[in-house]
């Protein structure tokens, strides 16, 4: 029987394959990138007003190509007695989480949520909307109240 490939021959085929493997690649790699979602309108018309020991914030459900299937709701508060401060940044804490509720018919649906409060302070809310794949909206506007 005879040799048809020496051992040299089968060095440099075994190297070839090796640089062919190595340098053959699908494209650019860079670091993986989450696929584009849509952003859900933000909340334009919250307001807030002092029922009781209570603030009752409402807002309309924005119409939108992604739309909110819940809310998330972000308070601050300062005591009255601090004084006014019109350039201090505002701490928000998330105080609660609440479903979208939609209506079958054509009109817009006011959302509500009470929060109990203490007399004394100057309350501001904020609310976020969040979609049903998770893209968030943009903050809404402010709405501050004061129970004095």
């Amino acid at each position: 029987m005879k040799r048809v490939f020496s051992n040299n021959g089968f060095i440099l085929i075994l190297i070839a394959s090796l640089v062919i493997m190595l340098c053959s690649g699908c494209g650019r790699k860079t670091l993986p990138v989450p696929p584009a979602q849509i952003q859900p309108a933000a909340v334009t018309d919250l307001s807030g007003r002092l029922t009781g020991g209570n603030i009752e914030l409402t807002w309309s459900i924005p119409e939108s190509d992604s739309p909110v299937s819940r809310f998330v709701i972000y308070k601050a508060s300062r005591a009255i007695a601090e004084g006014e401060c019109t350039n201090c940044p505002l701490a928000f804490v998330k105080i609660a989480e609440v479903p979208a509720i939609h209506q079958k018919s054509e009109a817009v649906f006011r959302m509500m949520f009470r929060d109990a409060v203490k007399k004394g302070y100057v309350y501001t809310y904020k609310v976020i909307g969040i979609a049903d794949k998770g893209a968030v909206s943009g903050d809404s506007n402010l709405a501050e109240t004061r129970y004095e």
